[in-house]
């Protein structure tokens, strides 16, 4: 009965049920479907843009240029970076409040990471510049804060929203882009022209922005081209098969260029990383195709090929010398930075700060002396003196724990055969090593924290690891409600001002461009252009110092013409604009050495018109030596500044106080560099000054066996023989003199002198030819010489008629401009141009061929 009950009630419910159940799914479920379906759909559109970004981010940073910058392409590169971050984290953000859930994946480098933000933020904030610590130093900020924290907020976007898609998009794109790299920069090396000439001054040699970092990035992909070849050839469709080897061809390829602008260093690097890939493919922890393993031995045999041949001469075109500063000088550098902040250093990006202040002395002694280095060799040395001591074992423990996960990860479970972790693993252990090592430019720097992140979540990915996440939820409670749109306000805030402030930095450096690239100063040309700048980005002083330099050059131009058609006003706002523009950018950057040595070029321009700025010029040098102590040039100028009062003073023996004090500037000069050519030139001035005929002799001696081809130092060598007089001294000057015509057979003051010379020792028939060849040449030079030629026509009859010119040739008064060519600091160098990593310490003024005169050059026999 009660199993009749039972059958009864269970026929009911089915038929109850079913209807029931049938009605429920055409209203409750039917519209309750329609905003999951919508979500899922915005969710879609979302996930789409931030791997757009990722694409963009893996595909377009190695190509990536415009040429239009001042600063340069690591400088473009770095903008484009920040753009796509900020387009996949605004996504990513308002995906979080879309789903009322926002999930941050967390690794092991999560406190490490933590632990250098810290630092990073504290070093900035005790920085010597701290505004450059904050955006990055000039032509290339990925050392700053702001560069930092974007590459942890990549690194983060990449862990979050990974899965295999993300992987294949990412790592297709960074391959495609290796592949134009590599093509473009075999056209270059052959002298392909791959423009037209109107163009090529936008078209850089490297598309990395430079050489050096062209080696290391073409060495990077070598593991990931070795990787894709080997996935493709595992495919059964034969035209994917075909791209895998087109991939796999690029990797003689990229060695070939590697060895066209060889380095040892980075040379062993890459067959250390392509040694560690087969070092798993022999020992079968990571195993491929079994008909495809010798793809990866043959790589390593020609990377050793590469590194035990050296560099080849394919190479069709001049690759420039990159230089940096060798292990002992970065020691020296490491040294004076703990010393003088020993935990925190002087501050992210202000490595030229640190270089200037503790470079050696002996770094004088090589022909590099004169270039600053903004960016150190290898990271790990750069970042003892500018993070300090705990920044660098911080970025130390980054590197240490990343290593360590990644090998313990890919060295478990081999039946995984993690070939993706294995690559990307190589390609982060050449960059990683390269970069310790070596000095990397910002591309490198942002290249190998893409991979690296990459890395981390592959490897994750394919060995199965639990995923963390950090949590935020809408539905969780109020508190993470509150947290959640906090965030994306904040974000949403701060995103709306970097896209402003970025866009209006790169806007501004276009122009400073455009003002860069013309062919002559104007200020209703490049001074405006510079202005424009300026405004759009009043932060940044090189913009400033470069206006100051260009208002000195149009003062220079207006006081150049003659006498009758100078504008006295114009070339005094000329001067007032130069000098306010100059200062301000002391003001923006007053612990830079080319900021201070360019307003201290000006004030000394201005000192042969204007007294009072000749003391302004000796306060700005010695400025710049409290901040590069071993600047021979600064201690050079100090000499010649003191010359100057010299000249005028009228008391004996106050101008021979003033010569003295002068010589011990300019002896100080010397002792800095002993291979100091100038120095020992205005050394021998001083000293035939004061009357010390033999000093003043070996001087010159020293500054022609250290700069053989400047005439003018051989020039007055010659004349101070002539001078002393002494049998063998006038044989002396004889051969110097006949020397130099012999170069330069129409040298007006040298054949003056050689003719004085003949005149003395009794050749009058030579004394009375070159002095005719002194009449030719005066006679070229203009209409305007009839004084001169006067004069010489009076020496020519007297040395006919026996009657003696000594008188007249002491006073030397032929004058065509300078013997040769002068190496003076004071005369011709160039205007602050875009490189990050270089300027010369003497690069204080004007563009070549518009040169501010200081005082005329005095030479030793007078």
């Amino acid at each position: 009965m009660e199993g009749n009950n039972f059958s009864k009630f269970e026929s009911g419910v089915k038929v109850n049920v079913n209807s029931n159940v049938g009605h429920v799914d055409k209203t409750v479920f039917g519209s309750k479907n329609k905003p999951e379906e919508k979500t899922d759909f915005k969710k879609n559109i979302f996930d789409k843009i931030i791997l757009a970004s990722f694409f963009m981010l893996f595909f377009g940073l190695p190509i990536f240029f415009t040429g239009l910058s001042f600063q340069g392409v690591v400088f473009e590169k770095q903008i484009y970076f920040y753009f796509w971050v900020l387009v996949a984290l605004v996504t990513w953000v308002a995906k979080g409040v879309m789903l009322s859930e926002m999930k941050i994946k967390r690794t092991l480098l999560d406190i490490p990471i933590a632990f250098f933000l810290v630092f990073y933020l504290i070093s900035t904030f005790f920085s010597v510049d701290k505004w450059h610590s904050f955006w990055g130093f000039f032509g290339d900020p990925s050392r700053g804060l702001l560069g930092v924290l974007f590459l942890v907020v990549m690194y983060y976007l990449i862990l979050s929203n990974f899965n295999f898609k993300t992987l294949k998009w990412c790592l297709g794109g960074l391959v495609l882009s290796s592949m134009l790299v590599s093509v473009f920069s075999l056209l270059v090396m052959f002298g392909v022209k791959i423009a037209p000439a109107s163009l090529n001054s936008y078209i850089p040699l490297s598309l990395i922005g430079t050489v050096s970092g062209l080696k290391v990035f073409l060495g990077m992909m070598i593991p990931l081209l070795l990787v894709v070849s080997l996935k493709m050839n595992e495919s059964k469709k034969k035209y994917v098969n075909i791209l895998g080897y087109i991939a796999l061809a690029f990797v003689p390829i990229n060695l070939l260029i590697v060895s066209m602008v060889f380095d040892k260093i980075i040379s062993a690097t890459i067959l250390f990383g392509v040694g560690f890939f087969l070092l798993y493919i022999l020992s079968h922890i990571v195993r491929p195709k079994e008909n495809l393993a010798w793809i990866p031995m043959v790589a390593f045999v020609l990377a050793m090929i590469v590194l035990a041949t050296g560099k080849n001469d394919l190479a069709k075109v001049n690759i420039p010398i990159e230089a940096s500063p060798n292990m002992e000088v970065s020691w020296e550098i490491i040294k004076g930075g703990l010393k003088e902040d020993p935990m925190l250093g002087s501050g992210p990006a202000t490595y030229g700060f640190d270089f200037s202040k503790y470079k050696p002395q002996a770094f004088n002694e090589n022909i590099f002396y004169g270039i600053r280095f903004y960016q150190g060799t290898g990271l790990f040395f750069e970042s003892f003196s500018t993070l300090g001591i705990l920044g660098a074992v911080a970025l130390l423990a980054i590197v240490v724990v990343f290593i360590n996960v990644a090998i313990y990860l890919i060295s478990q479970d081999k039946e995984k055969n993690k070939i993706y972790s294995l690559g990307l693993l190589s390609a982060s252990i050449i960059s990683i090593v390269s970069a310790f090592v070596f000095r990397v430019d910002g591309t490198i720097i942002l290249l190998s924290a893409m991979v690296g992140s990459i890395t981390m979540a592959v490897i994750f990915l394919e060995s199965g690891m639990e995923e963390r996440y950090l949590k935020l939820s809408l539905k969780a409670s109020p508190k993470f409600a509150l947290t959640l749109a906090f965030i994306f306000i904040i974000v949403s805030a701060g995103v709306a001002v970097l896209f402003v402030y970025i866009g209006k930095a790169y806007l501004a450096d276009i122009y400073a461009g455009v003002a860069t690239r013309v062919s002559k100063v104007t200020e209703e040309g490049s001074i405006k252009n510079l202005n424009k700048a300026i405004s759009l980005n009043d932060k940044e002083g090189r913009y400033y110092s470069r206006v100051g330099q260009e208002y000195m050059v149009l003062a220079n131009e207006e006081a150049s013409k003659p006498e009758n058609s100078v504008d006295v006003t114009k070339i005094g706002n000329y001067v007032s604009a130069s000098v306010a523009y100059a200062k301000e950018g002391v003001s923006k950057m007053p612990n830079d050495a080319l900021s201070v040595s360019v307003l201290a070029q000006i004030y000394e321009s201005l000192s042969m018109q204007v007294d009072s700025t000749l003391e302004l010029a000796f306060k700005s040098y010695e400025n710049l030596l409290s901040l590069e102590p071993h600047n021979p040039v600064a201690y050079l100028k100090l000499g010649q500044i003191k010359i100057v009062p010299a000249l005028k003073e009228t008391d004996v023996t106050k101008k021979k106080a003033l010569i003295k004090e002068s010589m011990g500037y300019i002896e100080k000069s010397v002792k800095e560099k002993t291979n100091f050519a100038e120095g020992y030139y205005y050394l021998a001035v001083t000293q035939n000054a004061l009357d010390q005929k033999d000093e003043s002799i070996n001087s010159l001696i020293s500054a022609v066996n250290n700069d053989k081809k400047n005439l003018t130092y051989l020039f007055n060598l010659g004349r101070a023989y002539q001078e002393k007089g002494g049998e063998t001294d006038i044989d002396n000057a004889k051969k110097i003199f006949e020397y130099i015509v012999s170069i330069s057979p129409e040298e007006v003051n040298t054949n003056f002198a050689l003719g004085t010379l003949y005149e003395k020792i009794g050749e009058k028939d030579k004394a009375v030819e070159k002095y005719n060849k002194v009449l030719e040449t005066v006679k070229k030079l203009g209409s305007d010489n009839d004084e001169t030629i006067g004069k010489l026509n009076k020496i020519i009859s007297n040395t006919k008629a026996g009657i003696s010119n000594v008188n007249i040739a002491d006073s030397q008064p032929i004058n065509s401009g300078q013997t040769g060519d002068v190496s003076n600091s004071n005369q011709e160098v160039e205007l602050i141009g875009p490189a990050p990593v270089q300027n010369p310490v003497n690069q204080t003024a004007p563009i070549a061929g518009q040169s501010i005169d200081n005082a005329t050059e005095p030479a030793v026999g007078n």
